[in-house]
Order: structure tokens, then sequence, then C-alpha cells
């Protein structure tokens, strides 16, 4: 008899100082106010999120400090990795929950790898992202207790977390929403390598000028 485990997932987490933080919160807030519900098409969710438009919500500067993240964990696991060609961010977005809020549990698509900053974060009032095993397709919620099929990492405000995009996860709405209005802020970002992504994602490199 044998058991051998196959293709094991991970969760890369790190500290990210960014010096724009206050400024941003407040810029997203008054974005908030304006349209609450502002979720992207097709998303089965309830967020304020900009994933359907990513041209200016996020400086560049935090952008930077991503990439540099993104590179720092991608030498350390080059290793297991192996790969060749470059990397690229390819999309980045905020989104930002309050009360009655959540996410449905959902996965990157063709990204190679995908990061969450947490740049608003009240881990006693907010839930954590929660993450689901890729090996099965089953009702997580009925599971949320069962660390064969879920998982919690434990983040705090600053935190940044990098994983395969492939892993599915989600959010709740926060814990006591009736009593809680604050907000809650993430900001995501997709990364691919050109060697081997999609052609699909080449075209939008190429849109990007990346290329």
């Amino acid at each position: 008899m044998t058991y051998d485990n196959i293709f094991s997932s991970f969760i890369w987490k790190t500290k990210l100082d960014y010096a724009g933080k206050n400024n941003l919160i407040e810029k997203i807030k008054e974005n908030y106010l304006r349209s609450p519900d502002k979720t992207p098409s097709k998303w089965k969710c309830n967020v304020h999120s900009t994933f359907d438009d990513q041209s200016s919500h996020i400086p560049t500067d935090l952008i930077t400090l991503f990439e540099n993240k993104a590179n720092e964990f991608l030498e350390s696991y080059d290793r297991n990795l192996k790969l060749t060609g470059n990397f690229y961010i390819i999309e980045c977005w905020y989104n930002a929950y309050k009360g009655y809020q959540f996410q449905e549990p959902h996965d990157h698509g063709t990204n190679l790898i995908s990061g969450c900053y947490y740049l608003k974060f009240n881990k006693n009032k907010h839930h954590q992202t929660e993450f689901y095993n890729p090996n099965y397709k089953v009702n997580f919620h009925n599971l949320e207790n069962n660390p064969h099929f879920c998982y919690t990492p434990d983040c705090d405000e600053g935190d940044l977390i990098i994983f395969p995009s492939n892993l599915k996860h989600g959010t709740k709405g926060i814990k006591n929403k009736n009593k809680c209005d604050e907000l809650r802020i993430t900001i995501s970002f997709n990364v691919v390598n050109d060697n081997i992504c999609f052609e699909k994602d080449k075209k939008y490199l190429n849109t990007l000028n990346y290329q």
C-alpha cells in the first residue's frame, strides 16, 4: 500500500509597508460611499469592486511593491516552479465590504499566482479569507470546520498573501454585521508567465504594453 501527496498547494504570507496607505483608504471610502454595491458583472456576490474598471484605482507605487514581493516569492520558490520566461502582474483591483457584503467561493482563472493585500482589516471584526481544497467540488459551506477541505490563514492588516490562482477561496460577510459598519478593504492582483500563459492572456499583455 502506498500514499503519495501530490500537487500540494501553498499560501505565502509577508508584511508590506505602504506609505500611502491612509490616503488610499480615504479615497476608497469616498468611492464606496458613491456606489457601495458596485459588484462586477458575472460575480455571484455583493461587493464594491474595481475588477471591471482597473484603469487607475491602484497607485503605481503600490503595484511596484506588489511586483517586488511577487519576485521575492518567486525567487524563494523557483526551485519548485522551474519556469523560464517573464512574470507580469496582469490585473490589479480592490474589493471593499461592509456587514451585508461577501465574496462567493471562486478562483482566479488561468493566471499562475495571485495576491491579496489586507489594506484595511480588523481581525476582531472581519472574517478572514477562507480557502478550499481544489481536489474537490463539493458544498464547502457544510465543511467549514473540516481542515481537510477548508483552511483559514491568520492574517492582519498590512499582510500580503500569495497563492496559486486556481486555489478556490471566498469571504463571508463581516462578523456581527448589524453591529459593525467598519469597511474591510483588500487589494488583489494576478501574475502570469509569458511562456506558459494562454493566448488570450498574451493578447492582454500586449494591450498593457508589457511586451
